[in-house]
């Protein structure tokens, strides 16, 4: 069995406590340890007692042969850390594990979507595992991802590469033609943390915004905020279409060749939510015969981008693989979170940033 090195706790385990018993990986348990004892001992006050049950992420395949069946029953809870989502075999092991784990009733993740396969079963749970995100944690880096796309291709940075590929001083009569970026206008479909703070850059730098969310409500960042079911009545006046939203029943296909058709040629699309609301095929033939400018696309219907995808050998589109959200600044975004929901779950308020079960309007 894994020894615990976090014994140093053990002065809180008093019996007449409610003990929370909390899932995380060996190494932020390594790495967090003083903010661990400090969220231990707030707990405390509140006579509440906090165990660690570490999952063995350096051997993740054998994390069966590690935890015992008493240790899967004392978690309550989980924190699936942020060093976690690059690395697939760990973050398969400690799903598979959470899956064991009967009396699970909330687990905080270190990213924003819901969508994956492993949410399943424990979406599929009676009592539902309350499951709580780290809304805005990337908002920043994802913000500054889309400004340099939207920047690099109004100014014809994605041509001025292709040229340097082949060494060529290209004409720059020939380029599109790039008014001041003051005035113009940006629609963006997800107007969350993420839309928000694209907006915020967005407005800073004199652009016109648009925001389209489910519900919709002022701000300070948008000329307008619309419902989703107007979409379309802005379309026609668009100069950058940015995709935030996650992926729904109700996004899912969304972005089809009828509804991007209805973008002015002049208009470039963005897509950092999530791969599956945009029709790539239809993307693509409307970049190859000029009826968008560019595209930047962070995600795919398929990750990772299969190698004889056609999306590949287009000149006006920017491609990266997933990575518009990296920041070395994420992890203390995505631990001030958890650290606010594990004090909030032990003390049985309300935790922030809850996704499932999805609140009734």
């Amino acid at each position: 069995r894994t020894s615990n090195p976090w014994l140093k706790l053990s002065v809180f385990r008093l019996s007449a406590m409610r003990r929370l018993g909390l899932l995380v990986t060996e190494t932020y348990a390594s790495q967090f340890a003083e903010q661990l004892t400090g969220l231990a001992t707030k707990l405390q006050a509140s006579q509440v007692a906090l165990d660690l049950v570490l999952f063995p992420d350096k051997q993740p395949q054998n994390w069966q042969a590690v935890m015992s069946t008493d240790q899967l029953r004392q978690v309550t809870c989980g924190y699936v850390s942020e060093e976690v989502q690059y690395n697939r075999a760990v973050m398969r092991g400690i799903f598979k594990a959470l899956h064991a784990c009967p009396n699970l009733e909330w687990l905080q993740y270190s990213w924003i979507g819901n969508d994956f396969e492993q949410f399943v079963p424990l979406k599929k749970r009676t009592p539902p595992v309350t499951l709580s995100n780290a809304a805005g944690s990337n908002a920043k880096p994802i913000a500054v991802s889309v400004l340099a796309a939207m920047l690099g291709i109004h100014r014809g940075f994605h041509i001025w590469a292709h040229a340097q590929a082949r060494r060529e001083w290209t004409d720059k009569r020939k380029v599109h033609d790039r008014p001041d970026i003051d005035g113009l206008h940006v629609v963006i479909f997800g107007f969350g943390a993420i839309g928000e703070e694209v907006a915020r850059m967005c407005t800073a730098l004199g652009m016109r915004v648009t925001g389209v969310r489910r519900t919709p409500a002022p701000s300070p960042h948008a000329s307008a905020v619309i419902a989703e079911d107007q979409l379309t009545t802005v379309l026609a006046d668009t100069d950058f279409l940015v995709i935030t939203a996650p992926l729904t029943d109700a996004t899912r296909g969304l972005f089809n060749g009828a509804l991007l058709a209805q973008l002015p040629e002049r208009a470039s699309v963005i897509n950092v939510g999530r791969g599956q609301t945009v029709d790539e095929v239809a993307l693509a033939e409307l970049l190859q015969t000029g009826k968008l400018r560019a595209a930047y696309l962070d995600v795919f219907a398929q990750e990772p981008l299969p190698k004889d995808s056609t999306l590949w050998g287009l000149k006006n589109l920017i491609i990266s693989p997933h990575d518009c959200s990296t920041s070395s600044s994420n992890a203390a975004r995505c631990q001030a979170i958890f650290e606010r929901n594990l004090l909030s779950f032990g003390r049985r308020e309300p935790v922030e940033c809850v996704v499932w079960p999805v609140a009734k309007l």
